[in-house]
């Protein structure tokens, strides 16, 4: 008797486990994704960044 309710927890267990998987795999995708699309428009930014930071003449409207 007592095997049968150890295999039915160990059963519980792996459906359990299974479910969590199911969970939090996309999860991990996801951020893994997001992770990607954020260190590419950081580079994108610095690419912007650097290409208006050219030096510029002076504005005759300033004084």
């Amino acid at each position: 008797m007592f095997y049968g309710v150890c295999g039915e927890h160990e059963k519980n267990k792996e459906a359990f486990q299974m479910k969590l998987d199911g969970v939090y795999y996309p999860l991990n995708d996801s951020i893994s994704w997001l992770t990607t699309c954020m260190e590419e428009m950081n580079q994108d930014i610095a690419r912007i960044q650097h290409a208006t930071d050219v030096p510029r003449p002076p504005s005759i409207d300033r004084r």
